[in-house]
């Protein structure tokens, strides 16, 4: 029997009376800490364990950065997910779990985190804000509320405290537990929307559907928002091999690390194909006389024009060159990330394991993942007329 702001002499005859045992606070329900004073940063510990559990298993298999963000957000944010349902997450938690998930991800940072939790469209991996999501289901609690769900909780909540209270007038007390504080502070975001035209009541019942309050809807209002990029469709093109486009991603946003990029750890910062000059994106892709015998392959074969003379030159020319879903422009779409993810590798290559891979090598290790690619798409006469 768990009691709690119970007198000393009704305890006893409670604990005497029931022939129970008396619990101690914190305890798990459903995998979920219990406590009548609040939880401290502390009783979140089983998340976070449970969150380096899962890193603990896969942290000794190879796994590109493309398996690293799926598991990251379909198992990790899965996790947290069941806890952002229940508590609001204090800072210091949301920060520990971005630190384990952003270790997970890569060991040293290259994109923001605030950067990576945004739509694929808006320039980023398409994971979730957790803090944004966290307040999405505090509102979902909070419609419940002002819904009056025939539950047990919603029916306490309005004799505790909302008896002579309207819901929306609502105001937080010092003395309110974190989940009701929570709740009212996520409420106090949807008056602060910019775009919102509706009252707040009006608001909550729009991420409504079948008389259900939809989180992913409330997420998308109220989510950190950006200007839609022209080259995700580009990068995130379908049938394309998940590595290959995350490679592509951060090559685009000049993220790969890259000689010019390491000039702090007082290393030689001269490419480690050719040996003549400084290591940059532009170089070591296009410029490079190991990456030119390459794209004379590549060029030759998917009749790409030299103009492409970087990523981004690469994708403004897809925009233009390779819209619809023909044969030849989804071989163009593909070409691009193989090349990049190819040379990127034999670079890699070169710098860890002083291996030089042969440029024809190279040059048919492409050729054949895009003619792979299109044969699972297309049937093979039109591959054939390549």
């Amino acid at each position: 029997m768990f009691l709690s702001s119970v007198p000393d002499h009704e305890r006893g005859a409670l604990l005497s009376a029931s022939g129970f045992k008396e619990g101690v606070f914190p305890f798990r329900y459903l995998g979920i800490p219990i406590s009548p004073h609040g939880l401290r940063v502390m009783n979140y510990k089983p998340l976070l364990d449970k969150i380096s559990t899962y890193l603990n298993a896969w942290a000794k298999k190879c796994i590109s950065f493309a398996g690293r963000r799926e598991l990251i957000g379909s198992v990790l944010q899965g996790v947290q997910g069941f806890w952002l349902s229940v508590l609001p997450l204090p800072l210091a938690v949301r920060r520990s779990v971005i630190t384990i998930c952003r270790g997970f991800l890569w060991k040293r940072l290259r994109v923001r985190w605030v950067d990576i939790c945004v739509p694929k469209k808006e320039g980023g991996l398409g994971l979730l804000d957790i803090e944004a999501w966290n307040n999405c289901f505090m509102l979902k609690h909070f419609w419940h509320i002002l819904s009056r769900r025939d539950s047990l909780w919603v029916r306490w909540v309005h004799h505790r405290y909302l008896e002579v209270v309207d819901p929306l007038e609502w105001v937080t007390h010092r003395r309110h537990s974190p989940l009701i504080k929570g709740i009212l502070n996520a409420r106090n975001l949807v008056e602060e929307l910019d775009s919102r035209e509706l009252s707040v009541e009006e608001t909550l019942a729009s991420w409504c559907k079948l008389g259900r309050f939809r989180v992913g809807l409330a997420y998308e209002d109220i989510r950190d928002r950006r200007p839609i990029v022209r080259w995700a469709k580009e990068v995130w093109s379908p049938h394309n091999t998940p590595k290959h486009m995350f490679i592509l991603w951060l090559a685009n946003l000049g993220k790969l690390s890259t000689y010019d990029r390491l000039l702090f750890l007082d290393v030689e910062p001269d490419c480690r194909l050719c040996g003549a000059e400084l290591e940059t994106h532009e170089h070591l892709f296009f410029e490079c006389p190991y990456s030119i015998v390459i794209w004379r392959e590549v060029r030759v074969r998917f009749v790409i024009p030299s103009e492409v003379s970087s990523v981004r030159r690469g994708l403004r020319w897809l925009r233009r060159n390779a819209r619809g879903q023909s044969c030849l422009a989804r071989a163009r779409v593909f070409a691009l990330s193989a090349t990049v993810y190819y040379l990127w590798h034999a670079r890699n290559a070169r710098v860890f394991d002083d291996n030089l891979i042969p440029k024809e090598v190279v040059a048919r290790l492409i050729l054949t993942h895009v003619f792979r690619l299109l044969h699972d798409v297309f049937p093979y006469r039109l591959v054939a007329a390549l």
